[in-house]
C-alpha cells in the first residue's frame, strides 16, 4: 500500500484494533496481572478504535507525548534500557534484521518477522 492521496481511507482500524487485542491477549495470557500500555503515534492517532479496545489495556493517543512510542515508560528509554530498569520488552515485531538485534539485547523476546530488509536507506 503507497502513501499516496487516499492511504488513509484504505486503513483499517477495525483490524489494527483486533491484532491489537491479540496482543493484550497474549500477554495477559503469560502474566495475567501484567500492565499493557498501548501507544499511538502514527497518522493523527486515529489508527484504533478505542472502544473496541481490550479494557485491560491503557491506551495513550494524542500530542504532545514525550518520548514518541515510548511514552508511558519511565524516562523515555528504549526497549534495551527499559529491560534494565525492569520494564521486560516481550515482544518486538519489523524486519528480520530488528528481531536479530532483540535477540541479542533481549535474550527471550518474542520477535515476529513482520518483512525482510532489503538494504540501508
Amino acid at each position: 500500500m503507497s502513501r499516496g492521496a487516499g492511504f488513509l481511507e484504505r486503513w483499517d482500524p477495525g483490524a489494527l484494533t483486533a491484532e491489537t487485542n491479540a496482543a493484550v491477549r497474549g500477554v495477559h495470557a503469560f502474566e495475567p496481572r501484567a500492565q499493557v500500555l498501548v501507544t499511538e503515534a502514527h497518522a493523527h492517532f486515529r489508527n484504533l478504535l478505542p472502544e473496541r479496545l481490550d479494557r485491560r489495556a491503557e491506551l495513550l493517543r494524542g500530542t504532545p507525548k514525550p518520548y514518541g512510542m515510548m511514552a508511558g515508560l519511565h524516562g523515555g528509554v528504549d526497549a534495551a534500557l527499559a529491560a534494565h530498569a525492569g520494564v521486560p520488552p516481550v515482544l518486538v515485531s519489523g524486519d528480520d534484521i530488528v528481531a536479530a538485534e532483540a535477540a541479542e539485547v533481549v535474550p527471550g523476546m518474542r520477535a515476529v518477522v513482520a518483512k525482510r530488509a532489503l538494504g540501508a536507506l
